[in-house]
């Protein structure tokens, strides 16, 4: 999970103040914001603090915190990928309060309140994935089944779905650069030779350094790009079974 710098101060700062003191500073924080902390910096003190606090300590035991960890990081590193980044973590604004006010709203079981909440949200993120999972499943190394098939009853084998759809889509984009580096090696490499699919002319390519330089800039975009940003770069160049650049007819 990304460190988010708003955050590091207190997450190097706090374990050189007394439990009490910390205390008190984690009782004005939101819980989400508690999250987003103890999932970004792994600082065993911090969490001790978390689970002895009187108010936190109602919604996190030790147990509890570690398997919530393990789901918002997965959540939070998922939504980070998306297109809107105007609200961070929109499918968690219930724990945007402090943890009283969050009993207070959950005076059953608050602890579990928290786990489901981060649970479904985790679900529900992975589960944009569901449109492309044909797709990835080429490139998979491990075993991803339907969505209908999916269980929040492990927060361990969750994440390992989640790495394993998610190290798929990496790969995927690696290829794709490494295809559109290649073609751009074989235009510059064989000047005359190549055309675009598109373009039916025979004539030559007047400026083939046009299209090295879109094929190379293409790369640039594929480097961080992500299929839950919305956003589908180069589709002009693999939309079509066909190849992309191809011999001219003579």
């Amino acid at each position: 999970m990304s460190r988010p710098s708003r955050y590091s101060s207190i997450a190097f700062q706090v374990p050189k103040l007394p439990p009490e003191v910390v205390h008190e500073i984690f009782g004005d924080l939101s819980i989400l914001k508690l999250l987003e902390i103890v999932c970004s910096y792994d600082v065993p003190y911090i969490e001790n603090c978390i689970c002895s606090h009187k108010d936190l300590g109602q919604l996190f035991n030790p147990d509890d915190l570690a398997e919530t960890k393990t789901y918002f990081t997965v959540y939070h590193r998922l939504s980070c990928m998306s297109l809107d980044r105007a609200t961070p973590n929109p499918a968690l604004l219930d724990l945007n309060v402090d943890a009283v006010k969050f009993i207070r709203e959950h005076l059953r079981k608050p602890s579990v309140a928290v786990l489901s909440s981060v649970k479904a949200a985790a679900m529900s993120e992975l589960g944009r994935y569901a449109p492309y999972l044909e797709l990835l499943r080429v490139y998979a190394l491990g075993d991803i089944p339907d969505p209908r098939f999916w269980t929040t009853d492990s927060a361990d084998e969750f994440k390992t779905l989640s790495d394993i759809i998610t190290t798929a889509e990496t790969k995927m984009f690696s290829i794709k650069i490494a295809q559109l580096r290649k073609m751009a090696s074989l235009v510059q490499n064989n000047p005359g030779n190549l055309r675009i699919r598109e373009c039916s002319s025979q004539a030559p390519i007047r400026n083939e350094q046009h299209v090295i330089d879109k094929l190379l800039h293409s790369t640039k975009e594929l480097e961080h790009r992500r299929l839950l940003s919305g956003r589908h770069a180069c589709q002009a160049i693999f939309s079509s079974p066909q190849l992309y650049l191809v011999p001219y007819d003579r």
